[in-house]
């Protein structure tokens, strides 16, 4: 088990993105299972002084199954328990998949600059869908070492190491296939590419072919 966290983590420091934010008008917190997302858009909607925060998610890989409302609904109601005004808060309850999160989105509400906030390991996606689309944007997520973020998700139980693990490596199968998922192509590192295959291996395939 420990080479397998070992690759893991490797795999989970490169698609973690961090930036120094700056006021924008608009969050989005792109729906799924981990409420994190949530926590960081109450922090950033004041930090950042926004006038909006959208959140977006029919429901997807990851949720199907596992809740009953919407994920945009969901994190709404897990919003308004930390004390975000619900009037400033919209809903996208279509979206799919995190593309369509962040095109339904911009296309329901006017913004100069968007921060879109998701999970660590989907931001390099993040980075590569926004700049296909070329809009103004910038990507948040929670500031946790992989070690940390393992066990923050399983003490809120909203997701287990199984389930991190075949993300992990599903985010590096869409980027090697970058064309099918018609996302801009990213260079990815060999070591990133070995944990990948070993992973692989090892039966974390539920999201890659």
């Amino acid at each position: 088990m420990n080479e397998i966290l070992i690759n893991a983590e490797t795999i989970y420091n490169y698609l973690n993105i961090k930036e120094n934010l700056t006021d924008s008008d608009l969050i989005l917190g792109c729906g799924c299972m981990d409420t994190t997302i949530v926590e960081v858009c109450n922090v950033l909607y004041k930090q950042l002084h926004s006038q909006k925060i959208i959140f977006s998610g029919k429901s997807g890989k990851g949720t199907i199954g596992k809740i009953s409302s919407s994920e945009a609904q969901r994190f709404k109601n897990c919003a308004i328990e930390l004390g975000m005004p619900p009037e400033k808060i919209l809903l996208e309850e279509h979206a799919r998949t995190t593309k369509e999160n962040i095109k339904k989105s911009i296309k329901k509400v006017k913004f100069e600059k968007i921060t879109i906030v998701h999970k660590p390991y989907v931001l390099k996606r993040c980075d590569q869908i926004c700049k296909k689309l070329k809009i103004n944007y910038q990507l948040a997520t929670i500031n946790l070492s992989f070690k940390e973020y393992i066990n923050k998700v399983n003490t809120d139980k909203t997701m287990t190491l199984d389930d991190i693990i075949n993300e992990l490596v599903g985010e590096i199968f869409i980027l090697k296939h970058y064309r099918m998922f018609r996302i801009s192509k990213v260079n990815i590192p060999k070591e990133v590419k070995k944990s990948y295959f070993f992973l692989k291996k090892k039966g974390y395939k539920k999201y890659a072919i």
